[in-house]
């Protein structure tokens, strides 16, 4: 698989890098909405908090390197989208990454101002700036606020994605699916061994079955080749006689 984005599709780290911030946004979002369950000076609840600010420091750290990805080519969408549809997605995508440098730079301002330690795995990050109760609120609101927002963000760019798959049918949200490796490069006629015979199938093809395609059909006794290993290891488990053994 290829790490380099392409004009056809991204690359294996853009992929990578891509899912591993949406893991860590749903994380975010979660240790914050799960620390209201438990009391006020639990030790659960202070764990929750301090896994927030870590994962937290480790977006705004990891978005750098999308940004840096981004410099290389953007795979093409096909077909191709309307103009305004285009304009519209990158306006959501500086917003989102707007989001995602602005969030945690507001909860580092908030503890810096309420004068607390700023945890990032088992490190100590400096304050931005000297305890301001007035400043701390300040940021405390609207780093709430913009988290609230950031929920709509987050579904709108999903449902984009799934509007972009199931209805206009274009390749949008493929670009960003990890490549299914192909097993078979042959496309033509398969013969396989199997305990009881051989069996001859048919060549597949996207798009509909025609009627004239050639049935699957056994052909018990003919020699088409020697049998595979796992074949011959599967009748043998499983007690069962294998047409190598009459050939």
């Amino acid at each position: 698989m290829n790490w380099k984005n392409t004009t056809d599709r991204y690359g294996s780290l853009s992929i990578a890098m891509h899912w591993l911030m949406l893991l860590l946004l749903v994380a975010v979002y979660a240790c914050i909405n799960l620390r209201e369950l438990y009391p006020r000076g639990s030790d659960l609840r202070d764990a929750l908090k301090t896994w927030h600010f870590m994962l937290g420091l480790s977006v705004f750290l990891l978005v750098f390197v999308r940004l840096a990805l981004r410099a290389g080519p953007t795979p093409r969408i096909v077909p191709a989208i309307p103009v305004w549809q285009e304009r519209f997605a990158l306006a959501m995508h500086a917003v989102l990454y707007a989001f995602m440098i602005a969030m945690p730079l507001l909860g580092w301002l908030s503890l810096s101002a309420a004068g607390k330690q700023i945890p990032f795995f088992g490190l100590q990050l400096p304050a931005l700036v000297a305890p301001d109760k007035s400043l701390a609120e300040s940021a405390q609101e609207l780093h709430e606020t913009i988290g609230t927002i950031g929920y709509y963000l987050i579904g709108l760019h999903a449902a984009a994605a799934l509007v972009h798959h199931y209805v206009s049918r274009d390749n949008t949200l493929l670009r960003m699916l990890p490549r299914r490796q192909r097993h078979r490069k042959n496309r033509g006629t398969r013969v396989t061994a199997g305990c009881f015979g051989y069996h001859e199938s048919a060549p597949r093809f996207a798009g509909p079955r025609r009627s004239n395609a050639a049935p699957h059909r056994s052909l018990i006794g003919r020699d088409h080749g020697a049998c595979s290993d796992a074949s011959q290891r599967h009748c043998r488990t499983s007690g069962m006689s294998s047409p190598c053994s009459t050939m």
